[in-house]
């Protein structure tokens, strides 16, 4: 039989353009069911505020992922293959809707390795922290980044203006990842 897709079979994913309701659709149990409109907006603050618990943000990561899954799959795929198994681990799962589901076990593992490499002090890495600078580079190309000064906050940022910024070394090593926050 094999694995089965993440997208159910009897409904598509349905997009989130609002934060009316974003919290429960994005960052609770049917966060398997829609998908933000793109890849910043899961993580604006009127989202982010009305999170309130870890699990509620781990779902709100993989959910954003989950839409990215094709692109990164050639370098999360398998990544939980060699992981070391623990108690922590496991509380990252949703076993009802990840057993069998590919995207969702190899999107579970990398969020775990997120936070393992976050507890690392800085330039002290694990060899996993290359694979989350792998994905946050493939990521970069979804990102809209303001220039973060109250003079002109609504402006987006350029790729090459964003990279070229202190801040894309932090953003690099640390997206999704608590420090990040």
């Amino acid at each position: 039989s094999g694995a089965m897709s993440s997208t159910l079979n009897s409904k598509s994913l349905q997009l989130v353009f609002g934060t009316d309701d974003a919290v429960y659709k994005l960052g609770q149990a049917n966060y398997y069911k829609y998908r933000a409109c793109n890849l910043m907006f899961g993580f604006n603050s009127g989202i982010m505020l009305g999170l309130k618990s870890f699990s509620e943000f781990n779902a709100l990561r993989k959910n954003q992922l989950l839409a990215f899954y094709k692109g990164l799959h050639g370098i999360i795929g398998n990544c939980g293959a060699q992981m070391v198994t623990n108690k922590y681990r496991d509380y990252y799962f949703i076993p009802q809707f990840e057993v069998g589901q590919k995207e969702l076990v190899d999107v579970h593992h990398y969020c775990y390795l997120i936070d393992m490499c976050a507890l690392y002090k800085s330039g002290s890495g694990p060899p996993e922290l290359a694979m989350i600078q792998r994905v946050n580079k493939k990521l970069t190309d979804h990102v809209l980044f303001s220039t973060q000064k109250r003079s002109d906050y609504e402006k987006i940022l350029s790729k090459d203006e964003f990279t070229s910024r202190n801040m894309y070394k932090a953003f690099e090593t640390g997206f999704m990842g608590i420090p990040f926050l």
